[in-house]
């Protein structure tokens, strides 16, 4: 279970989230079999996607798709992020095709 928090303070969002996160691994291809395979206590679920804009992403519930943590999947869309948006015309339509490809 996760538990998410945002709230609106003057002009901005505050995110706030807990931080353990669970590794499940399938244990049988054939039934679909999964099972917990590790948990980290201390774990990043807000992440920032750009270091010059105010875009943030938050996860929930698994810490893993196929072979990559949450954490290593968001450091590579910031990486692409930083590379792809210009700070000044930037959209939201950018931002969520980019996370989208």
């Amino acid at each position: 279970m996760t538990v998410c928090v945002a709230i609106k303070v003057h002009d901005c969002i505050v995110f706030a989230t807990d931080s353990a996160v669970s590794m499940m691994s399938t244990t049988s291809t054939s039934t679909g079999t999964t099972t917990m395979s590790n948990v980290w206590r201390h774990d990043l679920k807000v992440f920032n996607l750009h270091r010059n804009l105010p875009i943030v992403a938050m996860s929930a519930g698994l810490a893993n798709f196929g072979s990559m943590s949450t954490t290593n999947l968001a450091i590579d869309l910031r990486k692409n992020l930083m590379e792809d948006l210009c700070v000044n015309t930037y959209t939201l339509e950018q931002v969520t095709d980019e996370a989208y490809d």
